[in-house]
């Protein structure tokens, strides 16, 4: 990789990634999805459409990272481009379960092809231009583009919403389409031996580095923190629609959970410019945990006190995201060995997927009424035990072990 062209490919491919991030993931309809399911089927159906989405990552996250280390990530980030259009005209085609249901699975196949792979070709890119020891900094910005991207988007698919849910999905199809160009204009970095691995060789390789002192800890608060993320973002939408309601407010419903979540974005887009500092003043492991009792505590504060105030709480829920994403692909990646990357991260986010699924099934199926309170609170017990658990655990992560 020493040649001149292939140096300008690379340098256009860092320059361009934060702008993939961004067009990948403008999520206009995320302000709305609860809003748009719940007008078309019962809180129960939404539970259980939403579940399906995690349980069909479950099939899927593992073998799009094996096929990004086997061929190279290039393809499989315009995969996911192109399967996210076409998973956002499912939703917009139709209201019956059965269509949804197929948009979930194709949103979970987009979803999971940039899941490791973007994040593997980001790193190899930086490294194949003998910058790794920039990594962590560049994926901070990475990390902002993002959240300046779901700040943006959010704001614009509340507004046009208000109009028709559907249209913040038909932006997202053209976003989609955008992202889809930049990726395509990628340079290819080459992939691991083809022939080195099958598929299951592959994942007891991935298996054999989170037998890593280190890197179990850090699987285990990934898969925590995956969960306590998500439910916020899962419940702020009927939790806001709920206190309009009760405070007679005049602004609609899409328009108030645009405006929150992309307020919500931009204070996370400012922690993140914060993190690596933070890291290295707290300690990486220590920096982790404070964004899992921030997440605990909005948890808590909704399940507990229902008031207009709380609103200004759950903006801060993003803030976790933005503290942890660069701190922890800071230290997982070069962990990994070169052609497992895509495969482990993606393993780590389908276990990540997986419980959340789970706990969305379980939530579904054990609470009949249409109050969101009830499965707040059961969630915010769930996630405390879980922040006492890894706090307990973090001396283990400590043992010496040698680097896998």
């Amino acid at each position: 990789m020493t040649d001149e062209p292939k140096i300008d490919g690379l340098e256009r491919a860092t320059r361009r990634y934060p702008a993939y991030l961004f067009f990948l993931k403008a999520s206009y309809w995320a302000p709305v999805f609860f809003l748009y399911f719940n007008s078309l089927l019962s809180l129960s159906d939404v539970l259980l459409l939403e579940s399906i989405y995690y349980i069909g990552v479950v099939c899927l996250e593992v073998p799009t990272g094996y096929l990004a280390d086997r061929i190279g990530p290039r393809r499989v980030l315009i995969g996911s481009s192109v399967a996210q259009m076409v998973a956002c005209t499912a939703f917009v085609s139709s209201g019956h379960f059965v269509t949804l249901a197929l948009g979930q699975i194709l949103l979970a196949l987009g979803m999971s092809l940039s899941s490791g792979s973007d994040t593997a070709y980001h790193y190899s890119v930086v490294r194949a231009l003998d910058r790794a020891d920039e990594y962590p900094a560049r994926e901070g910005r990475a990390s902002r583009a993002l959240f300046l991207s779901q700040a943006s988007s959010a704001l614009v698919g509340g507004a046009v919403a208000i109009v028709d849910l559907r249209l913040a999905y038909a932006f997202t199809i053209l976003s989609s389409a955008i992202a889809a160009v930049i990726s395509f204009h990628f340079v290819d970095i080459p992939a691991g031996d083809k022939s080195a691995e099958s598929v299951w060789r592959q994942l007891s390789s991935c298996l054999q580095h989170a037998r890593h002192p280190r890197l179990a800890w850090l699987l285990a608060f990934y898969i925590f923190i995956t969960v306590v993320n998500h439910i916020p973002h899962e419940f702020y939408q009927p939790f806001l629609a709920d206190l309009v309601t009760a405070s007679h407010m005049s602004l609609q419903a899409p328009l108030g959970a645009g405006i929150h979540t992309a307020l919500t974005m931009v204070v996370a887009g400012i922690a993140a410019n914060y993190t690596i500092r933070l890291r290295d003043r707290l300690g990486s492991s220590f920096g982790l945990l404070l964004a899992a009792v921030i997440q605990t505590s909005i948890i808590a504060a909704m399940a507990l006190n229902p008031s207009p105030v709380i609103a200004f709480v759950v903006l801060l829920r993003s803030v976790p995201r933005g503290l942890m994403m660069a701190p922890l692909n800071a230290e997982i990646v070069p962990l990994i060995a070169e052609g497992r990357r895509a495969t482990y991260l993606s393993l780590q986010s389908l276990l990540g997927r997986l419980a959340f699924g789970a706990v969305l099934v379980a939530l579904s199926r054990t609470f009949v009424s249409e109050a969101i309170a009830e499965p707040l609170e059961t969630a915010m017990v769930w996630a405390a035990v879980g922040l006492i658990l890894l706090t307990v655990a973090l001396p283990i992560s400590a043992r010496k072990a040698d680097t896998p």
